[in-house]
């Protein structure tokens, strides 16, 4: 019996990934990749010699948090990850993900290769990122020339104009709200000799900005709660280093009740440590709080995208949606407010962008290397690429927005294709594509090398360098000690830092110190007013343990406060943390022989 072709999609998001099959008898539909839910998670972990995908990864992450990365979709410009202490290339472990798609995608369908394979990526993307997505599907042991690359909001447009009338002309918007990042884009349908087309007229994004900030949100306001109901057993079994596993239980909790409550009205998170058990109940009304700075990003980014693309909104026929995050009630409301009877939903917005995909026109005469199909305008210039050190840590420590697009047209039919000619060569001779040299010749592309304290570091993330740059300002830390912190609890971004070389504390005394970057005000100000309950912190002097005070530059009160600070002792460690508002950062001294009284010299010098 002769097998039917069929066609693959794979949407590897930052947070989950999800796939769709269209088999030659029938149109694309969802492929099932989990044990509980038709998308998994991006994570990976390396583990006895393996990268483990999905939820495998996830369940390694609560015994062996250094083997794991929770996104790796945000590390695949870098040049390598260590993973448990294995030195991994990131195209390895995004093309982890992509062959257990693949795996699953030839067991649903009964074997044999497919006839394409789609892969979405963000519209921001470079070349050079584009063609590591390649490399990493040419790794995942996808047929080289069945690989085709599409801009999400293309492949979201092409959603939903399969399922609606759109005459060339016709303007729509598309917000990707996901778990890690929140990107927006204005569409115009065109037609073109080589048939329908999308104009992606302006784009634009938020990363980090998702589901992860509000996971992380809603765990911060948990600890409150067991601090305010005086559960001490509680939270001292949580943050005992040897707690992992109870944590890892905690956030499944937090992100169960997360999803319920865009459907239910409030929805139940159970914390277990040891032999302590608790049940709180959060509400919608409680959670859509905690949010709302966040949501308000989110709408503040699709209105400035659909001014820049539209003298009016009247001209847009409708805003839709995809992305795990669009589900929540409150940010349709407030879309629905600045634009009545504009807001579109249609299916499930995890499945949109990857069935999109496959319901975009054919790429009749594709040539086989086009990174990017049907790119017929020139693509803009990519813009710049964007030891865990101490003892013991502290427990419980767990956006800025993107290049701008416009001006592209991608169509269904086939047209020129762009691509970096070093990214080309390294396909050709089998290796994984390398940032293009800051230093280029005419012709080429020329990259700015960025500076992380300094100094190049290709082993930090964007936000993880501009949290290093601004730490580095305030020369409390040696810059070249930081290394990135996986435990961030309610942050965007960490880093494990040494003090700087005079900071007169002895070899013992010495503390670690870690450094956590904030996505708003809201969210840095609950995270330190968690700590205040969590401690038992008095309002009085930091220098008079457990106490906060509000701080000001030079002690000069008739200034604006620059945040705040606090001093306690727990356990054998002492603690001095602060918070610096304008930068979004919160910063722990942690030591057990430097006394607080000397970390607030240090600190106050």
């Amino acid at each position: 019996m002769e097998r039917i072709p069929w066609r693959l999609a794979i949407d590897f998001g930052t947070s989950n990934s999800a796939a769709a099959v269209a088999q030659d008898d029938g149109g694309p539909h969802a492929l099932r990749l989990g044990a509980r839910a038709d998308a998994i998670p991006s994570s990976v972990a390396a583990y006895n010699g393996e990268i483990l995908t999905g939820d495998a990864a996830l369940q390694i992450s609560g015994i062996y948090p250094a083997a794991f990365e929770p996104t790796p979709k945000r590390r695949l410009g870098e040049e390598a990850v260590v993973l448990g202490g294995v030195i991994c290339d990131p195209v390895d472990l995004v093309a982890a993900v992509l062959e257990f798609i693949m795996g699953q995608a030839t067991r649903f369908v009964g074997g044999g290769s497919p006839a394409q394979v789609v892969l979405t990526h963000p519209e921001a993307w470079d070349e050079y990122l584009k063609a590591r997505l390649r490399a990493a599907a040419l790794k995942a042991g996808i047929p080289e020339e069945s690989i085709v690359l599409i801009p999400e909001p293309v492949a979201a447009g092409w959603h939903y104009a399969a399922g609606s009338d759109m005459d060339p002309g016709t303007h729509v918007a598309v917000l990707d709200f996901g778990g890690g990042t929140c990107d927006a884009a204005v569409l115009e349908l065109a037609q073109t000799p080589d048939g329908p087309a999308f104009h992606v007229v302006a784009a634009d994004g938020i990363d980090p900005l998702g589901g992860h900030d509000f996971d992380a949100q809603l765990e911060t306001w948990v600890y409150s709660q067991l601090a305010a109901d005086g559960k001490d057993e509680l939270l001292d079994g949580l943050k005992a280093e040897h707690s992992g596993a109870d944590r890892a239980h905690l956030r499944d909790q937090i992100r169960e009740a997360k999803h319920a409550l865009s459907f239910h009205a409030s929805a139940p998170i159970g914390v277990r440590s040891g032999q302590h058990e608790w049940v709180c109940t959060v509400t919608r009304a409680e959670f859509e709080q905690l949010i709302e700075p966040q949501l308000s990003r989110a709408v503040d980014l699709v209105q400035q995208v659909i001014q820049e693309a539209l003298p009016s909104a009247e001209q847009l026929r409708k805003v839709y949606l995809t992305g795990g995050s669009s589900h929540i009630p409150a940010l349709q409301a407030k879309l629905s407010e600045i634009l009545p009877m504009k807001l579109g939903l249609m299916g499930d917005p995890k499945q949109v962008t990857c069935i999109g995909a496959l319901e975009a026109p054919p790429a009749a005469g594709r040539i086989a290397d086009s990174n990017v199909p049907g790119l017929q305008t020139k693509a803009p210039a990519p813009e710049p690429a964007d030891k865990q050190g101490a003892s013991k840590q502290p427990a419980d420590k767990q956006g800025a927005s993107r290049g701008r697009r416009s001006g592209m047209l991608v169509a269904g039919g086939v047209a020129a294709s762009v691509a970096l000619l070093a990214a080309v060569f390294a396909l050709a001779s089998g290796g994984t594509p390398q940032p293009p040299s800051s230093s280029s010749s005419a012709g080429s592309v020329e990259t700015a090398v960025r500076q992380c304290g300094g100094k190049e570091r290709p082993d930090l993330r964007e936000g993880e360098c501009n949290l290093l740059n601004n730490v580095n300002s305030i020369g409390r830390v040696s810059p070249d000690s930081c290394v990135p912190k996986k435990d961030l609890d309610g942050a965007s971004y960490g880093l494990t830092c040494d003090p700087n070389a005079n900071s007169n504390f002895s070899s013992t005394e010495r503390p670690a110190v870690y450094v956590y970057g904030y996505p708003s005000v809201e969210s840095l100000k609950a995270s330190f007013d968690g700590l205040i309950q969590r401690f038992k912190a008095a309002p009085r002097s930091a220098t008079k343990p457990p106490g906060w005070e509000t701080w000001h530059l030079a002690g000069d009160t008739t200034q604006a406060p620059r945040g705040r600070v606090l001093s306690a002792s727990e356990e054998g460690m002492n603690y001095l943390i602060w918070t610096e508002e304008a930068p979004l950062m919160e910063i722990w001294a942690a030591s057990q022989d430097a006394d607080v009284a000397k970390l607030y010299a240090w600190w106050n010098k």
